[in-house]
C-alpha cells in the first residue's frame, strides 16, 4: 500500500514510491487508532543527543500489532528527521515504524494522521484485518482555497507548557503552496486542508479501461478492479475549479496503477484564479532575481512567510490555483540587504509601506490578474570584477568566486571569462572575497601542471576562506589611501611569496588568499586574488 498525502515542505523530505502491488497490512510495523494520553520529552543523556519525544497511547482500534491496551510511541523533536508531532487527547491513525532498539517511531511520511483525516482509509484497513476486498484506488476529494494561512492554533496552546515544542513545527513556518495545514487542525496534521465535497461524479479513464463512481457525503470515492495502466481522473465540479493536487501548479496529472494495486490519491478541487506581473527595477526592467509574497488583506505579518513564489528568468512570477479575494503582494518582505536584488521592500503597486498598498482584487470567474510592482530605490552598491591570478601553474577546472558579508546577505558572482568574474557590492557593507576550485594535485609536485579533478558543477556550500594571516598575506586587500583612478586596477597588497605552500582542503578543495574590500576603500573597478603556488607536502 502506498499511502500519497501532500507533505509539509521543511528540512524535512518524503520521499514517494512508485505505486507497486498492495503490502496490504505490512505497509508498517503496527498500525492502530489511538488516543494520547502522555506527551512528553525524552531527557537526553548527552547535551548534544537529538530530541526525542514520547507518546502514549490509548489503543481504540488495531489493525496490527499494538497488541496491549496501550502502547508507547516515538519521535524525533527536529524539523529534520520527519518525526510527527501528536496532540495530548487527539486520536489518530498511526503507522510506526521499530527502530533497531525495538522502539516504534511515527514520521509525517508513513500515513500518520488525524483519525478524522483517515476515513478514505479505514475502511480498507478495515477490509484488510478480514481478509475483504479491497479497492485499487481510494481516497478524499476536497475543495481548497489557496492561499494558507500557517498560524498556532491559541485554543491548543492555551495552558499547554509543552505545546511549542510538542506541536509546533517552526515558529517561522512558511505558507507557500507546499504548507498547507488548516489552522483549525492539528499542528502535526499532513494534508487536512479544504472542506470534502460530496457527489461529485468522477471519471477514470485509459485508452482501454472505463471506470465511474462518486464521492459519498464525506468526500470519500473508491474504485475496484482496476488494471495496471495509466488513467486520467475527471471530475464533474463547480464553475471555475480545477481537479489537481494541493501542491501542484496546473491540472491533475495521469496516475499510473499497478496490477493488484490498494492507492491512496487524495484529490482536490482548487480554484482557476491566477494572479502574475513581474517586479520592474527604477529603470523598468525586470529584475533577474525576486521573491514574491502573497497574503490575504489584513493577514499580513512582515514576521511571517506568506505564500512565496520566484520570478524566474524570462522575468516573470505566477500565483496559480488563487481563491476569490483581496491580497496583498508585497516584493523584499524582510527588506534584506540583498546585493543580488538590491531594492528595498514594495507593496504593490509601488509602495514603501503597507498602509499605501493597493489589494490584488481576484474575483469570481477563474480570473487572471496581471499585477507588476515597481521596486523602490536601490541600496547604493558598487561593481566590482575579479581577475584569478595563479602563482606557479594554473590549476584545470572550474574556478569559483566567493564573497562574505560583515552583514546581510552574500552576494553572487558572474563569471565574465576563465580568469574573470564580476560581483556587485553594497557600498556600505564590508566584504572578504575569495576563490576556490576542485583539483587533484600529485604529492610532492614541484611545479609541474597538475592533474586534473573533477570540480562540481556549481559552488553547493562554499566553506569560508582562511583568514589572512602573516604566512599567507591578503593578495589583494584594499588599503585606505589616496583613490586610485576611475579605470584603476587595484593591485595585491602584497604579491603571493612562492615559498608558502598551497593548503589542499578535503575533498581536493584548494582556496586563495582573502582579499578584503572595506566599505570606506575607494571606489575601484577590479581586484585581484592570488592561488599559491601548487604545491601539496606528503
Amino acid at each position: 500500500m502506498l499511502f500519497v498525502v501532500p507533505l509539509v515542505g521543511w528540512a524535512c523530505t518524503c520521499q514517494e514510491s512508485t505505486p507497486g502491488a498492495c503490502q496490504g497490512l505490512n505497509v508498517a510495523d503496527a498500525i492502530f487508532v489511538g488516543t494520547v494520553t502522555v506527551a512528553e520529552i525524552v531527557p537526553a543523556a548527552n547535551a548534544d543527543d537529538p530530541q526525542v519525544l514520547h507518546y502514549r497511547f490509548r489503543v481504540d482500534e488495531r489493525f496490527k500489532g499494538a497488541e496491549g491496551a496501550e502502547i508507547d510511541i516515538y519521535s524525533g523533536g527536529s524539523d529534520t528527521d520527519c518525526g510527527y508531532r501528536f496532540k495530548k487527547g487527539s486520536q489518530y491513525l498511526v503507522l510506526p515504524y521499530s527502530s533497531d532498539d525495538g522502539h516504534l517511531f511515527a514520521t509525517i511520511c508513513s500515513g500518520t494522521r488525524p483519525a478524522r483525516e483517515a476515513r478514505a482509509i479505514l475502511p480498507q484497513l478495515r477490509a484488510m484485518k478480514r481478509n475483504q476486498r479491497v479497492a485499487s484506488i481510494f481516497g478524499v476529494l476536497r475543495r481548497t482555497d489557496p492561499p494558507y494561512d500557517a498560524v498556532k492554533d491559541p485554543e491548543a496552546a492555551a495552558g499547554d507548557a509543552t505545546y511549542d515544542t510538542l506541536n509546533d513545527f517552526d515558529e517561522g513556518m512558511p505558507t507557500d503552496r507546499e504548507s498547507i495545514s488548516d489552522p483549525h487542525d492539528d499542528p502535526g496534521a499532513v494534508g487536512t486542508v479544504g472542506r470534502p465535497l460530496g457527489h461529485i461524479e468522477l471519471k477514470i479513464r485509459s485508452r482501454i479501461d472505463r471506470f465511474e463512481t462518486s464521492t459519498g457525503p464525506n468526500g470519500v470515492y473508491s474504485i475496484y478492479g482496476v488494471p495496471g495502466g495509466e488513467y486520467q481522473i475527471i471530475a464533474h465540479l463547480p464553475a471555475h475549479m480545477e481537479l489537481t493536487l494541493p501542491t501542484l501548479k496546473g491540472g491533475l496529472p495521469p496516475l499510473r496503477v499497478a496490477d493488484g494495486g490498494c492507492y491512496e490519491y487524495n484529490i482536490a478541487a482548487l480554484p482557476t484564479g491566477q494572479i502574475h506581473g513581474r517586479v520592474l527595477g527604477p529603470d523598468g526592467r525586470a529584475l533577474p532575481t525576486a521573491s514574491v509574497e502573497l497574503y490575504r488583506t489584513g493577514r499580513y505579518d512582515d514576521t511571517k512567510s506568506g505564500w512565496w513564489e520566484f520570478q524566474t528568468e524570462n522575468g516573470g512570477f505566477n500565483f496559480d490555483h488563487v481563491a476569490t479575494g483581496d491580497y496583498i503582494l508585497v516584493f523584499n518582505r524582510q527588506n534584506r540587504r540583498d546585493p543580488n536584488s538590491p531594492y528595498q521592500r514594495t507593496f504593490y503597486p509601488a509602495a514603501a509601506d503597507l498602509a499605501l498598498a493597493q489589494p490584488v482584487k481576484v474575483s469570481d470567474g477563474g480570473e487572471v490578474v496581471t499585477a507588476d510592482i515597481h521596486a523602490k530605490a536601490g541600496f547604493p552598491t558598487r561593481t566590482v570584477k575579479v581577475r584569478i591570478k595563479w602563482t606557479g601553474h594554473p590549476l584545470p577546472g572550474s574556478v569559483f568566486v566567493t564573497a562574505k558579508a560583515n552583514e546581510g546577505e552574500n552576494p553572487a558572482s558572474r563569471k565574465v571569462s576563465d580568469a574573470l568574474f564580476e560581483l556587485t557590492l553594497l557600498d556600505d557593507v564590508r566584504y572578504t572575497i575569495s576563490a576556490w576550485t576542485y583539483a587533484k594535485i600529485p604529492r610532492n609536485a614541484s611545479g609541474g601542471p597538475p592533474t586534473p579533478g573533477a570540480p562540481p558543477e556549481a559552488d553547493p556550500d562554499p566553506a569560508p576562506a582562511p583568514a589572512p594571516s602573516e604566512s599567507a598575506p591578503a593578495a589583494a586587500a584594499a588599503t585606505p589611501g589616496d583613490p586610485p583612478a576611475a579605470s584603476a586596477t587595484l593591485a595585491p597588497a602584497a604579491s603571493a611569496p612562492d615559498s608558502v605552500p598551497m593548503t589542499c582542503g578535503p575533498g581536493g578543495r584548494i582556496e586563495s588568499y582573502p582579499t578584503v574590500v572595506n566599505s570606506a576603500d575607494a571606489p575601484m573597478k577590479e581586484i585581484v586574488v592570488t592561488f599559491p603556488k601548487p604545491t601539496c607536502g606528503e
